[in-house]
Protein backbone atom coordinates (compact mmCIF):
# COMPACT_ATOMS: atom_id res chain seq x y z
CA UNK A 1 0.00 0.00 0.00
CA UNK A 2 0.86 3.45 -0.70
CA UNK A 3 1.40 6.00 2.23
CA UNK A 4 0.69 9.56 1.74
CA UNK A 5 1.39 12.48 3.63
CA UNK A 6 -0.52 15.50 3.77
CA UNK A 7 1.23 18.59 5.16
CA UNK A 8 -0.19 22.03 6.03
CA UNK A 9 -3.93 22.98 6.28
CA UNK A 10 -5.80 20.72 4.13
CA UNK A 11 -9.37 20.11 4.15
CA UNK A 12 -11.09 16.92 5.82
CA UNK A 13 -12.86 15.81 2.77
CA UNK A 14 -9.72 15.79 1.15
CA UNK A 15 -8.20 13.66 4.01
CA UNK A 16 -11.35 11.29 4.38
CA UNK A 17 -10.82 10.77 -0.08
CA UNK A 18 -7.63 9.48 0.12
CA UNK A 19 -8.18 7.34 3.25
CA UNK A 20 -10.89 5.79 1.59
CA UNK A 21 -8.28 4.65 -0.96
CA UNK A 22 -5.46 3.77 1.12
CA UNK A 23 -7.05 2.27 4.69
CA UNK A 24 -4.12 3.32 7.05
CA UNK A 25 -1.35 4.47 5.18
CA UNK A 26 -2.31 8.46 5.58
CA UNK A 27 -0.57 10.68 7.94
CA UNK A 28 -1.81 14.32 8.59
CA UNK A 29 0.86 16.42 9.87
CA UNK A 30 0.52 19.85 9.59
CA UNK A 31 1.94 21.11 13.43
CA UNK A 32 5.49 20.40 13.07
CA UNK A 33 8.41 19.85 10.11
CA UNK A 34 8.19 16.75 8.94
CA UNK A 35 11.20 13.90 9.80
CA UNK A 36 13.17 11.48 8.66
CA UNK A 37 11.20 8.77 10.30
CA UNK A 38 7.88 10.59 9.06
CA UNK A 39 8.87 10.57 5.58
CA UNK A 40 11.44 6.90 5.08
CA UNK A 41 8.18 5.14 3.83
CA UNK A 42 6.66 8.14 2.05
CA UNK A 43 5.33 7.51 -1.62
CA UNK A 44 3.28 10.74 -2.31
CA UNK A 45 3.02 14.42 -0.25
CA UNK A 46 -0.07 16.53 -0.72
CA UNK A 47 1.79 20.10 0.40
CA UNK A 48 0.92 23.72 0.69
CA UNK A 49 3.44 26.40 0.02
CA UNK A 50 4.51 26.22 3.79
CA UNK A 51 6.07 23.76 3.35
CA UNK A 52 9.56 23.80 1.47
CA UNK A 53 10.81 21.08 -0.69
CA UNK A 54 14.11 21.37 -1.43
CA UNK A 55 17.15 19.13 -1.31
CA UNK A 56 17.50 18.30 2.29
CA UNK A 57 13.47 17.10 2.98
CA UNK A 58 13.97 14.56 -0.29
CA UNK A 59 16.73 13.24 1.29
CA UNK A 60 14.74 12.25 4.10
CA UNK A 61 12.30 11.02 1.53
CA UNK A 62 13.93 7.64 -0.26
CA UNK A 63 10.79 6.44 -1.33
CA UNK A 64 8.65 9.40 -2.52
CA UNK A 65 7.18 8.79 -5.94
CA UNK A 66 5.07 12.33 -6.32
CA UNK A 67 4.44 15.85 -4.73
CA UNK A 68 1.49 17.80 -5.29
CA UNK A 69 0.79 21.43 -4.41
CA UNK A 70 -2.50 22.09 -3.67
CA UNK A 71 -1.60 25.62 -4.66
CA UNK A 72 -1.26 27.81 -7.54
CA UNK A 73 2.30 29.14 -6.85
CA UNK A 74 4.73 26.48 -6.84
CA UNK A 75 8.32 28.77 -6.19
CA UNK A 76 8.29 26.43 -2.65
CA UNK A 77 9.20 23.60 -4.69
CA UNK A 78 12.66 22.68 -5.75
CA UNK A 79 11.83 21.69 -9.30
CA UNK A 80 15.37 20.86 -10.40
CA UNK A 81 15.53 18.52 -7.13
CA UNK A 82 12.61 16.56 -7.96
CA UNK A 83 13.80 16.17 -11.73
CA UNK A 84 17.47 14.42 -10.63
CA UNK A 85 14.82 12.16 -8.45
CA UNK A 86 12.64 11.64 -11.26
CA UNK A 87 9.71 12.29 -8.75
CA UNK A 88 6.56 13.74 -10.26
CA UNK A 89 5.35 17.28 -9.16
CA UNK A 90 1.42 18.89 -10.28
CA UNK A 91 0.11 21.82 -8.64
CA UNK A 92 -3.60 23.19 -8.46
CA UNK A 93 -3.45 26.30 -11.15
CA UNK A 94 -7.09 26.79 -11.11
CA UNK A 95 -7.81 26.04 -7.23
CA UNK A 96 -7.60 29.94 -6.50
CA UNK A 97 -8.69 31.98 -9.04
CA UNK A 98 -12.35 32.79 -7.93
CA UNK A 99 -11.23 33.38 -4.29
CA UNK A 100 -7.92 35.62 -5.35
CA UNK A 101 -9.82 38.20 -8.14
CA UNK A 102 -12.78 38.58 -5.10
CA UNK A 103 -9.72 40.19 -3.03
CA UNK A 104 -8.82 42.13 -6.07
CA UNK A 105 -12.15 43.47 -6.59
CA UNK A 106 -12.66 43.97 -2.70
CA UNK A 107 -9.43 45.81 -2.80
CA UNK A 108 -10.72 48.11 -5.45
CA UNK A 109 -13.17 48.91 -3.39
CA UNK A 110 -11.16 49.37 -0.50
CA UNK A 111 -8.54 52.07 -2.14
CA UNK A 112 -11.59 53.81 -3.62
CA UNK A 113 -13.41 54.43 -1.16
CA UNK A 114 -11.28 54.53 1.87
CA UNK A 115 -12.88 51.49 3.64
CA UNK A 116 -10.53 50.72 6.26
CA UNK A 117 -9.84 54.32 6.68
CA UNK A 118 -13.72 55.02 7.48
CA UNK A 119 -13.18 52.64 10.23
CA UNK A 120 -10.37 54.01 11.90
CA UNK A 121 -12.00 57.38 11.77
CA UNK A 122 -15.24 56.43 13.35
CA UNK A 123 -13.68 54.74 16.40
CA UNK A 124 -11.89 57.63 16.65
CA UNK A 125 -14.96 59.81 17.11
CA UNK A 126 -14.17 61.59 13.31
CA UNK A 127 -17.02 60.50 11.66
CA UNK A 128 -15.91 60.97 8.03
CA UNK A 129 -14.31 64.75 8.59
CA UNK A 130 -10.65 63.32 7.59
CA UNK A 131 -12.20 61.16 4.49
CA UNK A 132 -11.83 62.79 1.41
CA UNK A 133 -14.48 61.71 -1.52
CA UNK A 134 -13.30 59.81 -4.47
CA UNK A 135 -15.01 58.30 -7.31
CA UNK A 136 -16.89 55.31 -7.88
CA UNK A 137 -15.53 52.10 -9.64
CA UNK A 138 -18.20 53.06 -12.55
CA UNK A 139 -15.96 54.25 -15.54
CA UNK A 140 -13.02 53.65 -14.31
CA UNK A 141 -10.05 51.49 -16.18
CA UNK A 142 -8.53 48.54 -14.86
CA UNK A 143 -5.45 47.45 -16.12
CA UNK A 144 -4.78 43.82 -15.64
CA UNK A 145 -1.27 42.71 -15.83
CA UNK A 146 -1.14 38.90 -16.94
CA UNK A 147 -4.31 38.10 -18.26
CA UNK A 148 -4.24 33.98 -17.25
CA UNK A 149 -6.93 32.24 -14.91
CA UNK A 150 -7.57 34.77 -12.29
CA UNK A 151 -6.97 38.16 -14.53
CA UNK A 152 -9.56 36.84 -17.00
CA UNK A 153 -12.23 36.06 -13.88
CA UNK A 154 -10.65 40.03 -12.49
CA UNK A 155 -11.61 41.22 -15.83
CA UNK A 156 -15.61 39.77 -15.23
CA UNK A 157 -15.87 40.64 -11.89
CA UNK A 158 -14.27 44.40 -13.45
CA UNK A 159 -17.29 44.56 -15.60
CA UNK A 160 -20.05 44.00 -12.95
CA UNK A 161 -19.07 47.06 -12.04
CA UNK A 162 -19.54 48.81 -14.82
CA UNK A 163 -15.55 49.43 -15.19
CA UNK A 164 -13.48 49.49 -18.71
CA UNK A 165 -10.70 46.99 -18.56
CA UNK A 166 -7.54 46.34 -20.24
CA UNK A 167 -4.95 44.28 -20.12
CA UNK A 168 -1.71 42.92 -20.95
CA UNK A 169 0.15 39.52 -21.91
CA UNK A 170 2.45 38.67 -24.32
CA UNK A 171 1.91 34.53 -23.76
CA UNK A 172 -2.23 34.85 -24.58
CA UNK A 173 -3.28 34.54 -27.95
CA UNK A 174 -5.43 37.72 -29.30
CA UNK A 175 -8.19 35.96 -29.41
CA UNK A 176 -8.53 35.24 -25.67
CA UNK A 177 -8.61 39.45 -25.32
CA UNK A 178 -11.53 39.22 -27.61
CA UNK A 179 -13.46 36.66 -26.79
CA UNK A 180 -13.59 38.61 -23.20
CA UNK A 181 -13.93 41.91 -24.78
CA UNK A 182 -10.74 43.28 -22.87
CA UNK A 183 -8.40 45.26 -25.24
CA UNK A 184 -4.61 44.39 -25.30
CA UNK A 185 -2.20 46.68 -24.72
CA UNK A 186 1.10 46.84 -24.07
CA UNK A 187 2.67 47.21 -20.78
CA UNK A 188 3.68 50.85 -20.58
CA UNK A 189 0.57 51.35 -22.03
CA UNK A 190 -1.49 50.08 -19.46
CA UNK A 191 0.42 51.77 -16.92
CA UNK A 192 -0.04 55.52 -17.95
CA UNK A 193 -3.83 55.09 -18.87
CA UNK A 194 -5.11 53.05 -16.18
CA UNK A 195 -6.95 54.25 -12.87
CA UNK A 196 -6.30 50.89 -11.30
CA UNK A 197 -3.48 48.77 -12.09
CA UNK A 198 -3.70 44.92 -10.69
CA UNK A 199 -1.12 42.32 -11.47
CA UNK A 200 -1.60 38.56 -11.38
CA UNK A 201 1.87 37.40 -13.02
CA UNK A 202 3.94 34.34 -12.08
CA UNK A 203 7.12 35.14 -10.43
CA UNK A 204 10.07 34.75 -13.22
CA UNK A 205 13.02 36.80 -14.44
CA UNK A 206 10.78 38.55 -16.75
CA UNK A 207 8.39 39.94 -14.17
CA UNK A 208 10.68 39.83 -11.05
CA UNK A 209 10.73 43.33 -9.67
CA UNK A 210 8.85 44.16 -12.54
CA UNK A 211 7.44 47.18 -10.77
CA UNK A 212 10.31 49.54 -10.04
CA UNK A 213 11.71 52.96 -10.21
CA UNK A 214 11.45 53.07 -13.45
CA UNK A 215 8.45 51.46 -14.56
CA UNK A 216 6.33 53.70 -11.88
CA UNK A 217 7.33 56.94 -13.34
CA UNK A 218 4.49 55.10 -16.19
CA UNK A 219 1.89 54.97 -13.72
CA UNK A 220 -0.99 57.66 -13.65
CA UNK A 221 0.03 59.67 -10.33
CA UNK A 222 -3.81 59.50 -9.43
CA UNK A 223 -3.81 55.36 -9.36
CA UNK A 224 -3.67 52.71 -7.66
CA UNK A 225 -1.58 49.62 -7.38
CA UNK A 226 -3.17 46.17 -6.78
CA UNK A 227 -0.80 42.95 -6.16
CA UNK A 228 -2.01 39.70 -5.39
CA UNK A 229 0.00 37.81 -7.04
CA UNK A 230 3.86 37.33 -5.96
CA UNK A 231 5.78 39.86 -4.23
CA UNK A 232 9.26 39.41 -5.90
CA UNK A 233 6.81 41.31 -8.80
CA UNK A 234 7.46 44.52 -6.89
CA UNK A 235 10.73 46.12 -5.91
CA UNK A 236 9.34 46.99 -2.46
CA UNK A 237 11.80 49.98 -1.50
CA UNK A 238 11.29 51.27 -4.29
CA UNK A 239 7.76 51.41 -4.21
CA UNK A 240 8.06 53.19 -0.79
CA UNK A 241 10.46 55.63 -2.33
CA UNK A 242 8.10 56.81 -4.95
CA UNK A 243 4.90 56.37 -3.14
CA UNK A 244 6.36 59.34 -0.30
CA UNK A 245 6.39 61.76 -3.15
CA UNK A 246 3.13 61.03 -4.04
CA UNK A 247 3.78 59.05 -7.38
CA UNK A 248 0.41 57.20 -6.67
CA UNK A 249 -2.96 57.51 -5.46
CA UNK A 250 -2.51 54.15 -3.29
CA UNK A 251 -1.70 50.07 -2.98
CA UNK A 252 -3.35 47.75 -1.89
CA UNK A 253 -0.69 44.62 -1.38
CA UNK A 254 -1.10 40.94 -1.11
CA UNK A 255 2.31 39.57 -1.14
CA UNK A 256 5.75 40.53 -0.22
CA UNK A 257 9.43 39.29 -1.24
CA UNK A 258 9.81 38.28 2.63
CA UNK A 259 6.57 36.34 4.41
CA UNK A 260 5.84 37.42 6.66
CA UNK A 261 6.41 41.19 6.36
CA UNK A 262 8.83 42.88 8.94
CA UNK A 263 7.90 45.25 10.95
CA UNK A 264 10.93 47.55 9.68
CA UNK A 265 9.08 47.26 6.09
CA UNK A 266 9.03 50.69 4.63
CA UNK A 267 5.88 50.15 3.78
CA UNK A 268 4.40 49.79 7.24
CA UNK A 269 5.15 53.74 7.39
CA UNK A 270 2.74 54.61 4.75
CA UNK A 271 -0.43 55.50 5.25
CA UNK A 272 -1.89 55.00 1.58
CA UNK A 273 -0.45 51.50 1.58
CA UNK A 274 -3.24 48.69 2.39
CA UNK A 275 -1.21 45.58 3.93
CA UNK A 276 -2.67 41.95 3.40
CA UNK A 277 -1.27 38.65 5.31
CA UNK A 278 -1.43 36.38 1.60
CA UNK A 279 -5.15 36.39 1.69
CA UNK A 280 -5.83 35.30 -1.79
CA UNK A 281 -6.39 32.05 -1.33
CA UNK A 282 -7.22 32.05 2.73
CA UNK A 283 -10.88 31.31 1.91
CA UNK A 284 -12.58 27.89 3.00
CA UNK A 285 -13.91 27.46 -0.64
CA UNK A 286 -10.21 28.29 -2.28
CA UNK A 287 -9.17 25.65 0.67
CA UNK A 288 -11.20 22.77 -0.31
CA UNK A 289 -11.36 23.12 -3.37
CA UNK A 290 -7.57 23.01 -3.93
CA UNK A 291 -7.54 20.40 -1.33
CA UNK A 292 -9.96 18.13 -3.13
CA UNK A 293 -7.27 18.30 -6.50
CA UNK A 294 -4.57 17.77 -4.98
CA UNK A 295 -6.23 14.42 -3.35
CA UNK A 296 -7.56 13.32 -6.28
CA UNK A 297 -4.51 14.25 -8.22
CA UNK A 298 -2.29 11.53 -5.71
CA UNK A 299 -5.76 9.48 -6.66
CA UNK A 300 -5.04 9.10 -10.07
CA UNK A 301 -0.94 9.25 -9.73
CA UNK A 302 -0.48 5.94 -7.49
CA UNK A 303 -3.48 4.03 -8.70
CA UNK A 304 -3.04 4.71 -12.52
CA UNK A 305 -0.41 6.41 -13.02
CA UNK A 306 -2.11 9.64 -14.32
CA UNK A 307 -0.53 13.02 -14.42
CA UNK A 308 -2.19 16.47 -15.18
CA UNK A 309 -0.79 20.02 -14.10
CA UNK A 310 2.96 18.51 -13.99
CA UNK A 311 5.67 21.07 -13.13
CA UNK A 312 7.59 22.92 -14.56
CA UNK A 313 4.52 24.30 -16.36
CA UNK A 314 4.48 23.54 -20.40
CA UNK A 315 3.60 27.26 -21.40
CA UNK A 316 6.58 29.40 -23.26
CA UNK A 317 6.46 31.97 -19.71
CA UNK A 318 7.91 28.77 -17.54
CA UNK A 319 10.94 28.95 -19.66
CA UNK A 320 11.63 32.07 -17.65
CA UNK A 321 11.47 31.02 -14.01
CA UNK A 322 13.45 32.08 -11.08
CA UNK A 323 16.06 29.20 -10.06
CA UNK A 324 14.60 27.60 -6.76
CA UNK A 325 16.68 29.70 -3.37
CA UNK A 326 17.57 26.95 -1.03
Amino acid sequence: MSKVIVANDCAIEAIALLKSMFANQVASITQRELTADDLKDTEALLIRSATRVNRELLSRAPKLKVIVSATVGFDHLDLEALAERNIVAMYCPSAHTESTAQLTIAQCLNLTRSLVLADKAIRKDYWRTELKRKASLEGMQLGIVGFGRIGRRVSELAKAFKMQVVAHDPYVEQDRFEQHKVKSLGLIEVLKTSDIVTFHVPLTTETMHMVNEKTLEHFNPKAYLINASRGGVINETELAVKMRTGMLNGAALDVFEKEPLKKQSPLMELPNVLLSAHMGAYTLDALEQGSMEAARKIVGYLQNGEISDSLPPKQEWAKHLIKFDS
